[in-house]
């Protein structure tokens, strides 16, 4: 049998199980475990840098990754410029050929909600010579819904409406531009520019939800970093509702 396991697996060990049947009897499947080494050339500490929560109106954050030889002998680094403008890497000798240090350095303008990147180094070790520094992060969120989506009962005999909140970080509130709806008896007005703005959706009497026709207003905003919004509109019925808690008296269930 010969087995043959994809390349581009992070170092370590990587294993794989398959399953044989055959006409024996007394073993008719028989499972079998292919373990494979995957060597590297580089040895980064961390293996991957996660900046955790970055706030908006941070300034740049720097952190310092060592690299040390791996599994292919002496190394010879040089870092590869990066495609991500916000990142920025400064490579520094230790011991040569064993052991070095990259700066790295992320700088605002952030994006919204995450941040990955990759700082890419060629080893000098020729069997890997390309190896990479995964970099992720989690930004606060340059705007957010509250509530995130509008809940409707359907059939109901009245219209109903929701004022949904939006709270900036970083700056300056972004404009709203434009709205638009997928459907065309659900309204929108805008409210005041402040430091918050307030969106009212209204739905009309006896609103109803036909299958696979998703209902969503979007907000186009003036903001390079989040260029829209979207809030559903879904049925109050496919919402789940909290589950009781039997260690609570009925008294005090959540209804």
């Amino acid at each position: 049998m010969k087995v043959t396991l994809s390349g581009g697996h992070t170092p370590g060990k990587v294993s794989k199980s398959i399953q044989m049947r055959s006409n024996d009897r007394d073993n008719a499947i028989t499972n079998l475990v292919a373990t494979l080494s995957v060597a590297s050339a580089l040895k980064f500490e961390p293996s991957a840098l996660n900046l955790g929560r970055i706030e908006r109106d941070a300034p740049e954050v720097r952190r310092t990754v060592k690299v040390r030889r791996g599994d292919g002998g002496p190394i010879n680094p040089k870092l590869v410029v990066s495609s991500n403008s916000s990142v920025h890497a400064e490579l520094r000798e230790i011991r040569e050929g064993e052991e070095y240090e990259v700066e790295v350095v992320v700088s605002p303008p952030f994006p919204n909600n995450s941040f990955n990147a990759v700082v890419a180094l060629q080893t000098g070790v020729e069997k890997s010579p390309q190896e990479a520094l995964n970099i992720t992060a989690q930004i606060a969120p340059r705007v957010t819904a509250v509530p995130s989506f509008f809940a409707v009962l359907p059939d109901e005999a009245e219209e109903q409406k929701i004022r949904v909140q939006l709270n900036w970080s970083g700056g300056t509130p972004a404009r709203i531009l434009e709205t638009s709806v997928t459907d065309a008896t659900v309204t929108v007005e805008v409210g005041p520019e402040s430091g918050t703005q307030e969106i009212v959706i209204t739905v009309p009497p006896n609103y109803t939800f036909p299958p696979g026709t998703p209902r969503r207003v979007t907000l186009k905003l003036d903001d390079p970093s989040v260029p829209q919004l979207t809030i559903p509109i879904v049925s109050a019925k496919a919402v789940p509702r909290p589950t009781r808690d039997a260690n609570l008296p009925q008294s005090r269930q959540r209804t």
